[in-house]
């Protein structure tokens, strides 16, 4: 149908016309068979490779999977269970450096709230920005979370004042010794 409607387009035209139109069409089919050709190109290359693929598959050869009792692993009875693995990683603290942590805690407890959450904020985007967490990482953390159970402690006791109360307090020092000085 495409070709009669051409040829009936054809009988239309000038002869220079008519020269002009077949060339355009010749050079429109000169591109759709180098655009099929490409296509066969990477069509063929690609069935190389799943073929290449197949072929590797073909010569590896899985190990077979070795059979694990998963009671052995929660038992300290094997070398290899769990409990044991864990006991020959945990590092153990020294008395030096439990002690460290225990006046960096405190340290951290006398230090305002709003600088304790800038502090874990900024280890968050830390670790988020390495994609996991360093053990001195862990162990700060920790130090901090029993710093906020010190400050939560001390608010509980009454021990804590806030900056609203310091500045009552403040005013009214300043109001008695003004009063005094009046006489």
């Amino acid at each position: 149908m495409a070709e009669e409607d051409i040829t009936k387009e054809l009988k239309n035209l000038s002869p220079a016309e008519k020269i002009k139109k077949l060339k355009e069409l010749q050079e429109k089919e000169r591109s759709m068979i180098k655009e099929a050709e490409n296509l066969i190109l990477q069509e063929q290359q690609e069935l190389e490779r799943q073929k290449r693929i197949k072929e590797d598959m073909e010569r590896i050869t899985l190990p077979e999977p070795k059979k694990v009792d998963i009671r052995k692993l929660f038992t300290g009875d094997d070398d290899d269970s769990l409990e044991s693995k864990v006991r020959e990683e945990k590092p153990g603290l020294t008395e030096e450096e439990l002690q460290a942590m225990r006046q960096y805690e405190l340290k951290m407890s006398q230090v305002p709230a709003q600088n304790i959450y800038l502090k874990v904020r900024d280890i968050q985007e830390g670790i988020e920005e390495k994609g996991y967490m360093n053990p001195s990482e862990m162990v700060e953390l920790d130090s901090i979370g029993y710093a906020l159970d010190y400050k939560r402690r001390d608010i509980n006791e009454g021990k804590y004042v806030t900056t609203s109360e310091m500045i009552e307090d403040f005013m009214g020092t300043a109001k008695s010794i003004i009063k005094y000085l009046r006489g």
